[in-house]
């Protein structure tokens, strides 16, 4: 380990320079996410994209996934930041449903999709099935 690892910043106090950057930057993110919400919710179209988002969540004519199926996130329904929306993922499995990670987190996590990154790996993810549909190409 390096000397100048987990030390103070040059004056004594307070984290090294490097994490506060990172601290303010990641503070800055989130103020921006915050006010790009408070935005949203100004607009007129809010309430019908929100209930377009209910109705494709709790889609009753839904196809089952199967391993293989190539699929998509639906329309508001993407949770993780892979794959980009009207990107090709491939159901890899069905898995067990897991728990909510927490009160706030009601996706039951019950499929595997997998994608390529940017250097040709192979991802996966688990997601909620009702989040996605087949793709469309």
């Amino acid at each position: 380990m390096n000397s100048d690892e987990n030390t103070l910043n040059a004056d004594g106090g307070g984290p090294p320079a490097e994490v506060s950057e990172l601290y303010t930057m990641f503070r800055r993110e989130e103020e921006r996410k915050r006010s790009r919400y408070r935005e949203y919710v100004q607009r007129d179209e809010y309430l019908t994209d929100l209930h377009q988002a209910f109705a494709s969540f709790y889609e009753k004519d839904a196809e089952p996934l199967a391993p293989g199926d190539i699929v998509q996130w639906k329309t508001f329904m993407r949770n993780r930041p892979y794959p980009a929306y009207l990107s090709p993922a491939i159901v890899m499995e069905l898995a067990p449903s897991t728990p909510p990670a927490n009160d706030l987190d009601d996706d039951v996590e019950d499929v595997i999709i997998g994608y390529l990154d940017g250097d040709q790996d192979l991802r996966l993810v688990r997601t909620d099935a009702r989040r996605l549909t087949l793709w469309e190409d």
